[in-house]
């Protein structure tokens, strides 16, 4: 369900759950205190380093926008049946939405043809970024963290690598791949858990799922910026304004959605976005109509009949 916002909607409902002195903090947030997005590139190897990547950003100023984070490994592959063009195809519209660009790998490139050595899909995404923006990309060896290199590839990279990699690279980065848009998914921390509906929605629905609660849970914020919650909602903010809509998910079926009934910390996210990008499209969803099986059968869910009658 489409829902029409503006941020005036917000205010009242806001100064009455968190106060005046909060609403004043998100009020005053403006785009150029936003921190910028950096896309991190990594071999699917090294997956048990994604918080790790994720706290380097962090202390180098910039917010990560880690792939499998955002995508799910599982998720993605699953409903691209095993396709790894679609795939790509996803990683390409994040990249698409971000300031930096960072590869986080133990291989560290002396001259261009040492790129050989990544991993197909990282070297796609090396190879797109390199023509598409024509920055530098900074080299992060995970093997210590302590190495980085700033490298600004030619845009004829893809010459420099090996015959039996270059049309493999070339189709998987052609412009003309129709990339699909990106969704900004809010529910509030207290149904993180339910994230991964969330995400195949996305999928389900043709979009690119952006969750908050995989990107920078509340763990992640408080290891980077503990108990400041200015800067950590400014980390979110940074990566909702990429999105090309936002979808809000609940516990209250579509026809029964308010504003009031929407959890603090998701009024207050929302808020800021609305401030920030008033034509944000909004949508609502209930979570039983996405698959939740705690909102779909209740009864077969709980295990007791005192649980049953809850609503939470």
């Amino acid at each position: 369900m489409n829902v029409k916002l503006s941020a005036n909607d917000f205010e009242t409902v806001i100064s009455q759950r968190v106060g005046d002195s909060r609403l004043a903090e998100l009020k005053s947030i403006t785009a150029h205190d936003l921190p910028p997005v950096a896309y991190t590139s990594f071999d699917g190897d090294m997956w048990s380093h994604s918080e790790l990547m994720k706290q380097y950003v962090l202390r180098n100023g910039a917010v990560p926008l880690h792939p499998e984070a955002a995508l799910g490994t599982y998720l993605v592959t699953n409903h691209y049946k095993g396709d790894k063009g679609p795939i790509i195809d996803d990683c390409l519209s994040l990249i698409n939405a971000v300031d930096e660009f960072y590869v986080m790998s133990t291989v560290m490139p002396e001259k261009e043809t040492d790129i050989r050595e990544l991993p197909e899909g990282v070297l796609a995404e090396v190879v797109y970024w390199t023509a598409r923006r024509n920055k530098k990309i900074k080299y992060i060896d995970i093997s210590t963290y302590a190495d980085k290199k700033d490298y600004e590839h030619s845009p004829k990279i893809i010459d420099n690598l090996a015959t039996a990699q270059q049309d493999g690279i070339r189709a998987a980065t052609s412009k003309n791949r129709k990339l699909r848009k990106i969704a900004y998914l809010l529910s509030g921390e207290s149904h993180a858990k339910h994230t991964d509906w969330m995400r195949q929605d996305a999928y389900d629905n043709e979009l690119v799922p952006l969750s908050p609660y995989t990107l920078l849970n509340y763990g992640t914020l408080q290891i980077a910026y503990p108990n400041d919650y200015f800067m950590q909602i400014k980390c979110r903010m940074a990566l909702a304004i990429r999105a090309d809509v936002v979808n809000v998910y609940g516990i209250q079926p579509e026809q029964d959605f308010e504003l009031i009934k929407l959890p603090d910390d998701t009024l207050c996210e929302l808020y800021v976005i609305m401030r920030l990008k008033p034509e944000t499209h909004v949508n609502y969803k209930y979570f039983g109509d996405v698959g939740v099986p705690k909102y779909t059968d209740r009864k077969k869910w709980v295990i007791t009949e005192y649980e049953q009658g809850l609503t939470e």
